[in-house]
C-alpha cells in the first residue's frame, strides 16, 4: 500500500519511479526525496472528454500529479484522513473529500440516478451531494477526508 497513516489527520504516500499518484492541490504538507508535483490540467485521469464530464458534473476538484522517488505527507484543512484499500472494488466518494489516490486506480464520474433511480437523484439533491459523484475502481489505495473520525 502506498499510504501509511502518520496520525488521524496526516498520511504519508510513497512514490516510486515510474509510478504516479494524484492529490488535491494544496494537500502536500512536506516531502522527502526526488518528487515532482505537476498540476493536472484535466483534473485527474483521462483526457479532455473526462475533464469536461467532471466539470459538467461538478466533480472537478483541482488535482496534482505526484511523481518521482520519495515520500510525501498529505493533509488538508485539519480534516481526519482515512486510507481505503481497493482490491478490484469501486469506491464512491465526493471529489472534494478525495485527498490522494494511487495512479493505478481508474477515476470516473457516476450519475446518482443510476443508484436508486429518482430517489437516488432526490437523495443527492437533498443532502447537497449533487447528481454526480466520483468513482475509483481497481487495485490500489485512496486517502479520503472527513470532518470527524471514521466509523
Amino acid at each position: 500500500m502506498p499510504f501509511q497513516m502518520l496520525n488521524s489527520r496526516m498520511v504519508e504516500g510513497r512514490v516510486l519511479p515510474g509510478q504516479r499518484m494524484f492529490s488535491q492541490r494544496g494537500a502536500m504538507l512536506a516531502y522527502q526525496g526526488d518528487v515532482s508535483f505537476t498540476p493536472s490540467i484535466t483534473g485527474g485521469q483521462g483526457g479532455v472528454l473526462s475533464m469536461i464530464g467532471r466539470r459538467v458534473a461538478n466533480e472537478a476538484t483541482p488535482l496534482m500529479i505526484v511523481e518521482g522517488d520519495g515520500t510525501v505527507m498529505f493533509g488538508h484543512g485539519g480534516h481526519h484522513v482515512h486510507v481505503i484499500e481497493l482490491a478490484g472494488d469501486t469506491l464512491y466518494v465526493e471529489s472534494d473529500r478525495l485527498l490522494a489516490f494511487d495512479g493505478t486506480l481508474d477515476q470516473g464520474t457516476m450519475f446518482m440516478g443510476s443508484q436508486g433511480g429518482v430517489m437516488g437523484m432526490v437523495r443527492g439533491q437533498v443532502t447537497g451531494q449533487g447528481l454526480f459523484t466520483t468513482t475509483l475502481k481497481g487495485h490500489g489505495a485512496a486517502a479520503v477526508l472527513a470532518h470527524g473520525g471514521f466509523v
